[in-house]
């Protein structure tokens, strides 16, 4: 292990070169003086220990009557000094939240080491040790907070000058995008870093690549103005978490959280067209357990979080009649209800004027079997079935049905007093539909399905060399899959009448996009798959010189994106009523899209290879 620690000192000193940025650390830290009435005592004994760990740590205070434990974890701690002639002191409950350095200078009095003085009810430490602006939101808070996401990074809103300005809606553990819309301390939307343990997981579009759950979260340092030379990459502020750890007792929580459909009210324009209330809920569950695998050296902390999430979507649709799908448009009217007549492009004369179809009927010999087919696809309407006055004629509503899963582990083992090393894994997995409002063919809705898996691994070791050096050294890698996907599966290659080597040749079989001018259109968006990833080394030597804390360190890292989109590899095409109008050289001539889309004739079109 003293091999272990002198590698991740040299890694961190070959690190440390003046084109990279200093080390972004979770760590944090106590540092003071000792004194007595007569000025500064150099050589006084100074310990740290962790209060629900038992872990300890010692220094003594230097020629300048300095003392520093600098790479300390979150936790909450006792400070206790001693020399012959004095009095101990001892000053409990000390929290040190992530990346936070307290100044505790220390006062001795004279008497014997048998005799404490304990400090209690005294005034807050104060962060004096460091340059930042931040406030931390410790577990408790994120507990009390009310949040319907349990978003961890939403609830810092609460500090001042963080503003959030995405969709509110948009605050689940799935919603990297909406949720990261945050500006803070006056920077840019989404210029932020976000930090687990130490490590970042900020993906290439500068998201959290994953929102962790409040229980494995032990606080978070909301870090508004990045006045460290440590902090840096992004032109915002820095998110800074860390994952809980165990304790020489066991500890548990647990939640539940449901939303009956009983209890959900009644949709207002499905009550007055006297439709349904569909089924929609919230469930939410979860916990931590967390303890001692060797009491005094080894720790755990597990936590996992699921929930269910059905929400009602609802929308007015505007389709063809079931007589415009057989080439039937004589009850397409106007808001007077007067006939709107569809003209046969074949009957164009020189000065673009055409012909009217009789009775405003398409011929079956006209009609594409191609065109038909897609029509077909579409709903039939509800509301005044046999008219088409271009009014909503499809009340829809439809449940998105998320799902999301995530768990956590973070052990901790101190090998000596020295060397510690904590390793964390996370992992999430949600999936996400858009509505989709076509019952009878779901895989021609304009919808989505959005399928999202994320890893997160980071390891943390700390080797402290001597009482006024210690070392830190981390490594981490996250992955964030951001995939669209085709939950319904359609073949070109079985439409009647399409071309079977346009068909054949589709990357990806699916429906094609069908913009249809006055109507709602179709196809499913196309296919992609993403994955943003980043994976890093970063280390840091402190030293205590001095009244000085002298710090170097380093960070490496990789973020890329490696993405493959299909897009819409049926074809995108657009039919706005262009051929069926009365002039072919008045593009703005009335026509209808459905006759054009039944004849044949888009208006233009694109395909994605």
């Amino acid at each position: 292990m003293r091999r272990l620690g002198v590698l991740a000192v040299v890694a961190c000193a070959l690190a440390a070169t003046p084109t990279l940025s200093t080390a972004q650390t979770f760590l944090g830290g106590v540092r003071g003086s000792v004194k007595d009435a007569q000025g500064i005592i150099p050589g006084v004994t100074v310990s740290l220990l962790n209060e629900e760990t038992g872990i300890s740590r010692e220094t003594a205070s230097n020629d300048s009557g300095e003392y520093s434990f600098p790479a300390v974890s979150a936790g909450l701690y006792t400070v206790r000094a001693g020399l012959a002639g004095f009095k101990t002191f001892e000053r409990q409950g000390i929290r040190i939240a992530t990346q936070t350095f307290v100044t505790l200078d220390i006062v001795l009095e004279v008497g014997t080491l048998q005799e404490t003085i304990t400090v209690t009810a005294d005034a807050p430490l104060i962060e004096t040790s460091n340059a930042s602006h931040a406030d931390v939101l410790d577990a408790k808070t994120l507990e009390s907070l009310p949040s319907v996401g349990r978003n961890v990074f939403l609830m810092a809103v609460t500090v001042p000058t963080v503003q959030s300005s995405g969709d509110t809606h948009w605050n689940r553990m799935q919603d990297q995008s909406g949720s990261s819309t945050i500006s803070m301390g006056g920077g840019g939307v989404r210029a932020n870093n976000y930090l687990l343990d130490g490590f970042p997981i900020t993906d290439l579009a500068n998201r959290s690549s994953t929102n962790p759950s409040a229980e494995m979260v032990e606080d978070v340092r909301i870090q508004v103005h990045t006045y460290d030379a440590e902090m840096g990459r992004t032109g915002g502020g820095v998110f800074n978490t860390t994952a809980r750890s165990g304790t020489n007792a066991f500890h548990g929580s647990g939640f539940y959280l449901t939303r009956p459909n009983a209890l959900v009210g009644e949709n207002f324009f499905n009550k007055i067209r006297n439709l349904p209330t569909a089924d929609q809920g919230w469930k939410n569950g979860g916990g931590g357990v967390g303890g001692p695998i060797l009491r005094g050296k080894t720790f755990f902390w597990g936590a996992g979080e699921v929930y269910r999430d059905s929400q009602s979507q609802n929308s007015g649709l505007h389709v063809p009649t079931s007589a415009m799908r057989n080439g039937d448009f004589s009850g397409l009217v106007d808001s007077a209800g007067r006939m709107i007549p569809i003209y046969d492009p074949l009957t164009t004369d020189a000065a673009g004027n055409r012909q009217a179809f009789p009775g405003n009927i398409i011929p079956a010999n006209r009609i594409s079997s191609v065109g038909r087919a897609f029509v077909s696809a579409l709903p039939l309407p509800s509301l005044n079935p046999n008219v088409d006055d271009g009014n909503v004629n499809f009340p829809a509503q439809d449940i998105l049905a998320s799902k999301a899963t995530q768990g956590s582990l973070k052990l901790d083992h101190h090998f000596s007093d020295s060397i510690s090393l904590s390793g964390l894994y996370m992992y999430q997995k949600t999936s996400e539909p858009d509505a989709n409002y076509y019952p009878d063919a779901k895989y021609a809705a304009e919808s989505y399905q959005l399928d999202r898996s994320i890893h997160v691994a980071v390891l943390n070791n700390t080797y402290i060399l001597n009482p006024s050096t210690v070392a830190s050294l981390r490594w981490g890698t996250n992955t964030f899959n951001d995939n669209y996907s085709l939950p319904y599966p359609f073949d070109m290659r079985e439409v009647p009448g399409i071309n079977p080597a346009f068909a054949n040749s589709l990357t990806v079989q699916k429906f094609p996009s069908l913009n249809l001018t006055g109507y709602d259109g179709t196809g499913f968006s196309g296919q992609s798959d993403t994955r943003y990833y980043s994976w890093g080394l970063n280390g840091s030597v402190t030293r205590l010189a001095g009244s000085h804390s002298l710090k170097i360190g380093a960070d490496y890292r990789i973020l890329g994106v490696d993405t493959l989109s299909y897009g819409q590899s049926a074809g995108d095409y657009t039919f706005n009523g262009r051929f069926t109008g009365a002039n072919a050289n008045n593009p703005g001539n009335t026509g209808n899209a459905i006759a054009d889309l039944m004849l044949g004739y888009p208006f233009s079109g694109s395909l994605s290879l």
